[in-house]
């Protein structure tokens, strides 16, 4: 029995419609889309096999080392400088990471590895890189360095038969070529040498891509496949670079982390060889000027004849002048290297270069702040290897550059003034000595003033030679910056393409994709596609589910057939006996929101399952517009002929009502067809014929079901509202829009048709619905 759905009030009320995800429909769905889940599971696999087969490996190589404080070794730890100028250590190793993955220092590593000569095997369907081959190879010819701005680059492709001949080939120019003869790429000459291990081509020809490349464009690119990571807070580093080649990707990683080292043992040591070129410069003089001297010892004895014998007064004199010229000497050699440091200073202010620092003649602070001054231009350059001068990074070192050179500028002019005021004191006190010089014997004196001389250029060359056996000494106790825990090896094992994660990868796309496609499908979909979706968008009740039939059948109802659609017919027919008025004969409408949703095929049906019934029923087509219900009524009778008279002449008076009923093969049927489409369907149902056409009816039927036209883009249903007893409100699954379905509680409003009911049409009891009905048709079916 037909049980009315009541709707919550606050569900009745809302217009808003909710989106309610049926997981039973949407699982039907998917089952019954298979074929596109295997299509795309099948063509994900496919390609991915075809990459896997034809895609080049990668591998990657990983070294791991540890950075040393930049200024150990140095005598004042540089963690002392940068703590006390504001700096932090840890953005110190972060700038040696910088300068690891700088370009210049790459450009270094492909000039020292040669690998802007890259040799490619060309294979009919991917390319193989060669690295150091054994059985040949190509060797540069030029021994003229040129620069960098006159060099021309350029490729040429080597063919080699299985004749053991060779042929260059550019573009479209093909010339012979015998092993180790000379070939230009560019401007540069290089030379194709076969090994005897080198085995020639068995059946087809074999080609090599030689290429010759910038350095600088090639060390681009690898920066892109270079990674240099910290390890945490520690000073551990890791290096990995992914190149095609392992064996090429080991020895980048190991090249770049030598060059580094020497990089930085270069910046170390430069201040100790400036030390030296100046005390080297200070010694030509001395080494000419005690030459000088000795000669004219020599040649004072010899001009005399006689061995001047010195007193006892006179070697006093000596030994007290010696300590004191010995001092003087210092002095000199003090305020040469401090009057040379500020002419560096100053010569130097705009083009950041270091300047000459040496402990061993200048300690304290002032050498720590030298060399704090060259550390930050080193900093500065380093930084500038990877950024622009108008990183803000660069500006702050420019501006303590400035601020240092300044606070050096003045710390120097005092040292020399004190240095010079030293020199002056102790000229002083040996001023009384040399007065008393005079008093002693003409040549003793003379032979004194010369050896006098000669002590002070031999203490001056040992002080110098001294300073510079030190400095020497600090250049060779430089040592790496980086200490080595794991060097690279070649890897063995790809990191690209991984075949176990690419096919879990395309199973997943292959079953996600057509997912997502139909799970879009089911929520945005337009068109109403489940019963539940209903209560969403009307408070009506449903009267009637029809089920989606089978056979291509209009009429579905009749002797002997049971079908899922044939039993909710009549079950219709049950549920529309407890809406019927008491007394009279009720009239049936039946509509829809637009054209297509089976509301002829219900009336119809009805119609048939009614007189089935013993009901003697007339079906009137009222739908004037696209009049259908002649064909469906008829159904099966393939004898009926249509008279094309019908509903449109009676109105108008053309015909009576005697020529308007048409009989059917079921004794209780009987149709009146719409007729000859009129120019105003609307107008002719107001007239007063239509009245008296429905009380003949009633007087001569029992049941009158009225198809009507839809009443979302007419009026026409409307206008027989006044004779209707019942209105059926037909939606369809899977084709009625959801935007129509807010018609119905709009024609239910008072005054408009009466006692609307919904029939929900093309229900499909195998999408897995369960109604509380499908025990029922399925044992009908």
């Amino acid at each position: 029995m037909f049980q009315p759905t009541q709707l919550p009030s606050e569900e009745r009320n809302s217009t808003i419609p909710i989106i309610n995800i049926d997981y039973q429909s949407l699982l039907y769905r998917y089952r019954k889309n298979w074929y596109w889940f295997l299509l795309a599971l099948l063509i994900a696999g496919g390609t991915t096999w075809t990459q896997l087969r034809y895609s080049i490996p990668m591998y990657r190589t990983s070294g791991t080392f540890i950075i040393e404080d930049p200024a150990a070794g140095d005598g004042v730890s540089a963690r002392q400088f940068t703590q006390q100028f504001g700096f932090n250590e840890e953005n110190s190793l972060e700038d040696e990471l910088y300068i690891i993955t700088s370009r210049s220092l790459m450009t270094e590593v492909v000039e020292k590895l040669g690998l802007n000569l890259k040799i490619t095997h060309l294979g009919k369907i991917r390319d193989t890189e060669f690295f150091r081959p054994e059985d040949f190879a190509v060797v540069p010819l030029d021994t003229i360095d040129l620069e960098p701005a006159e060099i021309k680059y350029g490729g040429v492709e080597l063919l080699s038969t299985p004749l053991g001949r060779h042929y260059l080939v550019r573009g479209q120019d093909t010339t012979a070529y015998i092993s180790g003869d000379k070939f230009t790429l560019g401007n540069r000459a290089f030379a194709f040498i076969t090994r005897a291990s080198y085995r020639r081509p068995l059946e087809e020809s074999s080609s090599l891509y030689i290429s010759h490349h910038d350095p600088e464009s090639v060390a681009g690119g690898m920066l892109g496949r270079l990674s240099v990571n910290r390890r945490g807070k520690s000073n551990t580093v890791q290096a990995s670079y992914v190149d095609v080649v392992p064996e090429r990707a080991a020895e980048v990683i190991n090249q770049l982390i030598r060059i580094y080292n020497e990089k930085i043992i270069r910046e170390r040591t430069l201040t100790g060889k400036q030390t030296i070129a100046f005390i080297d410069e200070r010694l030509g003089f001395v080494s000419r000027e005690l030459f000088a001297v000795e000669a004219s010892l020599s040649s004072f004895r010899q001009r005399e004849g006689v061995i001047v014998e010195q007193s006892v007064q006179g070697a006093s004199y000596l030994e007290q002048l010696s300590a004191a010229d010995a001092e003087l000497s210092e002095l000199e050699v003090r305020k040469s290297l401090i009057e040379e440091i500020r002419n560096q200073l100053q010569e130097t202010a705009d083009t950041y270069t270091p300047v000459s620092v040496s402990s061993e003649i200048i300690d304290g602070s002032l050498a720590a702040r030298l060399n704090r001054y060259n550390e930050l231009i080193f900093e500065r350059d380093q930084r500038l290897e990877v950024a622009t001068l108008d990183n803000p990074i660069v500006a702050t070192y420019d501006e303590q550059l400035r601020e240092l050179r300044a606070s050096l500028q003045r710390s120097l002019l005092t040292m020399y003034q004190e240095t010079d005021a030293r020199a002056d004191r102790l000229s002083a006190r040996v001023a009384p000595i040399e007065r008393s010089l005079n008093a002693i014997p003409e040549n003793e004196r003379q032979i004194l003033q010369i050896m006098r001389q000669q002590q002070i250029k031999q203490n001056l060359f040992i002080f110098l030679m001294e300073k510079r056996e030190e400095a020497a000494i600090t250049i060779a106790a430089q040592i790496p910056n980086t200490r080595i825990i794991d060097r690279a090896r070649p890897s063995r094992f790809a990191i690209s393409p991984r075949p176990t994660q690419s096919y879990v990868m395309a199973i997943g796309l292959g079953l996600l994709l057509p997912a997502i496609f139909f799970f879009l499908r089911e929520i945005l979909d337009g068109r109403i596609q489940r019963e539940a979706e209903l209560k969403n968008w009307t408070s009506r009740n449903t009267i009637a589910r029809i089920a989606k039939s089978s056979e291509k059948e209009e009429i579905v109802v009749g002797k002997g057939k049971h079908s899922a659609a044939a039993e909710m017919f009549r079950l219709l027919r049950t549920n529309l006996s407890f809406l019927f008025p008491s007394e009279g004969t009720p009239v049936v409408l039946i509509t829809s929101g637009i054209s297509g949703e089976g509301k002829t095929f219900i009336s119809s049906n009805l119609g048939h399952t009614l007189a089935q019934g013993n009901k003697r029923t007339v079906l009137v087509g009222a739908d004037m517009r696209k009049p259908r219900l002649f064909n469906t009524a008829r159904g099966n009778d393939n004898k009926a002929t249509s008279s094309r008279i019908g509903l449109s002449n009676y109105l108008i008076g053309k015909v009576n009502y005697e020529k308007i009923l048409q009989p059917t093969e079921n004794a209780n049927l009987f149709i009146i067809e719409s007729g000859p489409i009129p120019p105003n369907p609307a107008e002719l149902l107001l007239r007063s014929r239509v009245a008296e056409l429905i009380e003949r009816l009633k007087q001569d039927f029992d049941v009158i079901v009225i198809d009507s036209p839809p009443v979302g883009p007419v009026s026409d249903a409307l206008q027989l509202s006044k004779f209707v007893d019942v209105t059926l409100y037909v939606v369809k699954l899977g084709y009625s829009p959801k935007i129509s379905l807010e018609v119905i509680d709009e024609v239910a409003a008072p005054g408009k048709l009466p006692n609307v009911q919904v029939v929900v049409n093309g229900v499909d009891f195998d999408r897995g619905y369960n109604y509380g009905y499908k025990y029922g048709y399925g044992y009908y079916q």
